[in-house]
């Protein structure tokens, strides 16, 4: 997670487990059919991510909106974390069998780990659900002098 401009973003994203990665993240695979209709579904659906992400991957993130830190930190996560990500969104979104795609749903929480790690889970409701899991001491809290605001920072990659 990179630097929030405030503490209030930083405690509405413990609360809710939003940050604008995954509000962005949750935006691009819904509808399902429209995820995999893109341009760039194919390079997606068929990677594998563990040694790293791939080149075009950052070009993609600013496609959809995440900002140039944003994209430096989706493109720290450890590689077999991104590798998790990414088939746990394309296993969703593909359906099997009988069951239908489903558009996943992201979210971000601290975890007691020593490292970032990626989980997924199901919901209550069966929507497919990946978690991006920050180590708490990775946590950094620093006062801006030319914004005269706390900032924090999560530098877990």
């Amino acid at each position: 997670m990179p630097a929030y401009s405030t503490l209030k973003d930083f405690v509405d994203a413990l609360k809710t487990g939003k940050t604008h990665i995954t509000r962005r993240f949750d935006l691009f695979f819904s509808p399902p059919a429209a995820v995999t209709g893109h341009a760039d579904w194919g390079k997606f659906s068929t990677g594998n991510w563990s040694t790293g992400p791939p080149p075009w991957l950052g070009g993609f993130l600013g496609s959809i909106g995440l900002t140039p830190p944003e994209i430096a930190h989706v493109l720290l996560w450890p590689g077999p974390e991104l590798e998790k990500a990414r088939d746990a969104a394309v296993r969703a979104v593909s359906g099997s069998g009988v069951v239908q795609g489903k558009a996943p749903k992201f979210f971000w929480e601290l975890s007691n780990g020593q490292t970032p790690q990626t989980l997924e889970r199901v919901s209550s409701a069966g929507v497919p659900e990946i978690v991006f899991l920050s180590p708490r001491t990775a946590v950094v809290i620093t006062h801006n002098p030319n914004t005269n605001k706390d900032e924090v920072e999560v530098h877990d990659v």
